[in-house]
């Protein structure tokens, strides 16, 4: 029997925030449970990848997100893949020529945040990049080494986001329980709200 996709209701707090230049405001964190908490009345979807994948330029994960590893035709049968109850890519630089560069998700809904647990990723530089919003975060910065929770909340919905390679050839990225939440209509007007009193407030004390 599939585990494939967990609901659960959390609550609302707010962490480091990131004001961007297209003034979206984006929450980074790397604790699954105060991501959790920070998420008022939001619905969370979670992908557990337990039906194995085999690897190829683009794979229909359980929960309908498609990924797509470019460029083509340099999957084989290692990258961009789903064994052993994670998702599997890769490392490496442009210049590596036999393995992709860059994951391309496509999310069946728009949602304000994402988050996984990532393992054995590069020190030189794995990004999680939502183009749509202007972000871009170098996710072992974030997690101040190669395992563990990240997290994204933005003010802003979305439904594509990249993970993007700058490290050295050689080095497999792993993820495990990507998670996705979609707020009631609610909820996302008071995120706004609070988010706008954020804004007001910075401006306050400039």
């Amino acid at each position: 029997m599939s585990k494939a996709i967990t609901t659960g209701i959390v609550l609302l707090s707010s962490v480091l925030s990131t004001s961007l230049a297209n003034a979206v405001v984006i929450n980074v964190y790397t604790d699954r449970t105060t991501w959790e908490t920070a998420l008022s009345g939001a619905t969370i979807s979670t992908e557990t990848f337990s039906n194995p994948i085999a690897a190829a330029d683009v794979i229909n994960l359980d929960n309908g997100i498609v990924s797509t590893a470019s460029p083509a035709g340099r999957t084989g049968t290692s990258y961009n893949k789903v064994s052993g109850g994670e998702y599997i890519a890769y490392n490496c630089l442009t210049v590596c020529s036999f393995a992709p560069t860059e994951y391309d998700w496509v999310l069946p809904n728009y949602v304000i945040a994402v988050g996984g647990d990532f393992v054995e990723v590069n020190q030189d530089g794995l990004t999680l990049t939502i183009d749509a919003l202007g972000f871009s975060g170098n996710i072992y910065s974030a997690l101040g080494g190669s395992s563990g929770f990240y997290g994204i909340i933005s003010d802003t919905s979305f439904n594509n986001l990249d993970f993007r390679c700058s490290g050295s050839c050689g080095d497999y990225w792993e993820l495990d329980n990507f998670s996705s939440a979609v707020p009631e209509p609610t909820t996302f007007a008071l995120l706004g709200l609070g988010l706008a009193g954020l804004g007001f407030a910075r401006r306050k004390k400039a």
